[in-house]
């Protein structure tokens, strides 16, 4: 279980927040996944939240580019429309994001 905290540490001391249970896990699930893709609807049944939350997490984790009105934003994540269907949006980590998986099972 110690593993599991210092991930959870690692990744709050990374993004100098607090980050909510939903959002690490959300996280993880793509780092677990890279470097394919996951969908937005799989991402939502992975972690058991609403649409809503996962959109939320997705702006935190993600770029600015993934967050129209501004606000924090901490680039470990970046999610784009398919090519071959616009309704799904597809997530996949950085190269920040890498840098933080990297560290996080490296140490």
């Amino acid at each position: 279980m110690k593993q599991l905290a210092n991930i959870i540490d690692t990744i709050r001391n990374s993004t100098c927040s607090d980050i909510e249970a939903q959002g690490i896990s959300l996280l993880l699930h793509v780092m677990s996944h890279d470097p394919n893709p996951l969908t937005v609807k799989e991402l939502q049944d992975l972690v058991g939240v609403s649409h809503g939350s996962i959109i939320r997490y997705l702006r935190l984790l993600g770029s600015s580019d993934d967050h129209p009105r501004g606000g924090e934003c901490f680039g470990l994540i970046r999610s784009k429309y398919c090519t071959e269907d616009r309704r799904r949006k597809l997530v996949t980590l950085t190269s920040k994001g890498r840098r933080l998986e990297r560290k996080l099972y490296n140490e």
